[in-house]
């Protein structure tokens, strides 16, 4: 593949796929003294049961539901739901204990694409994001005919783990991609698999980004989610349809963490790689090389998912310049083997 083609692929991001030719990864080893302690994620749920109480007071028209505030038992920076029977127009707002509200958060379905190759009978949608907060609540419209329907609230703050590191200040900023970096590239790229300990580039370890580990395993010690091996023939291209991060991408890493290996019982990220708007790169689902991810239902084996952290499909958000040059060397570092 001329690199001409994959650049072109790439910027054609947004809510769509890029296929490309096989990368695939494997874990950065170290010593035990180069790995930081794992994030603490504090996540808790609240459903408000009294809504299924509600009387349809009209079949034949539509009607808006809202929520009582809720106030958590701690603070969160993103929130997730679920929910059985049809809604629309589901959103989300917060504030903190002091302050006004923010306003209303659509709730996206792009959750309802990402996965395992697994059936829920529950609807959830993506998680929204927000500054650190104390107080929620929802709405949504309930069509004409329908039953109220209770949503799940699921609070997480992920804001307690390792800061990623701003490249344009520790890791230098990502240079062209010529025939030179792409062979660089590659030799780095091989030394990191080989357990070298820099990674390339600005890829950052699972224990690099504070992932929690203890969420893969059983308390016997188990593997939840067993690992399994495809030739990665295609690359698939996200976006996570979420905050950018902002100052602490990695927050929203281990958020999406929770919310995949946890909250939805993946028992893992879903995502091969993560991108934020810096050009860090995150390793996501852990096994390394050609390991199967969670990242396209029905379209998991066989390629890889890399998830640009934001939401570039509708919000008319540009694709960071950063972001789009370490999709290409991603892919390039890859796309040599």
């Amino acid at each position: 593949m001329r690199r001409r083609d994959v650049l072109k692929s790439v910027l054609a991001l947004g809510g769509g796929a890029a296929l490309l030719g096989s990368i695939v990864a494997r874990p950065r080893t170290g010593t035990a003294d180069d790995v930081p302690a794992p994030g603490r994620t504090i996540a808790s749920e609240w459903q408000d049961d009294s809504v299924r109480s509600l009387a349809i007071q009209s079949l034949d028209t539509d009607r808006e539901i809202v929520s009582p505030v809720y106030r958590a038992t701690h603070r969160f920076i993103a929130v997730g739901s679920s929910w059985d029977g049809e809604i629309a127009e589901l959103a989300i707002r917060a504030r903190g204990d002091t302050g006004d509200w923010t306003d209303w958060h659509p709730v996206g379905d792009h959750e309802a694409h990402v996965g395992r190759e697994m059936r829920s009978t529950r609807n959830r949608g993506s998680l929204v994001f927000f500054l650190p907060s104390r107080l929620v609540q929802y709405r949504y419209l309930l069509r004409a005919g329908q039953p109220a329907v209770s949503v799940r609230l699921i609070l997480i703050d992920s804001t307690d783990g390792p800061a990623a590191p701003d490249p344009g200040e520790e890791l230098g900023e990502p240079a062209a991609l010529t025939p030179h970096t792409v062979l660089m590239d590659r030799l780095r790229l091989s030394l990191w698999e080989r357990g070298a300990s820099a990674p390339p580039q600005t890829v950052i370890s699972r224990a690099g980004w504070g992932a929690d580990e203890s969420y893969r395993f059983t308390a016997t010690g188990i593997e939840r989610w067993p690992r399994d091996y495809r030739v990665v023939q295609k690359v698939v291209v996200h976006h996570t349809d979420t905050s950018t991060g902002g100052n602490d991408p990695a927050a929203i890493v281990r958020a999406i963490y929770y919310y995949h290996a946890v909250t939805r019982g993946w028992d893992d990220i879903g995502y091969n790689f993560l991108i934020d708007w810096r050009g860090n790169i995150y390793e996501g689902r852990y096994g390394g090389r050609g390991v199967v991810g969670g990242h396209a239902l029905g379209f998991n084996y066989g390629s890889l998912g890399i998830g640009c952290i934001g939401n570039y499909a509708n919000s008319g958000e540009a694709v960071p310049t950063a972001m789009k040059q370490s999709i290409a060397r991603l892919i390039a570092w890859k796309g040599q083997y």
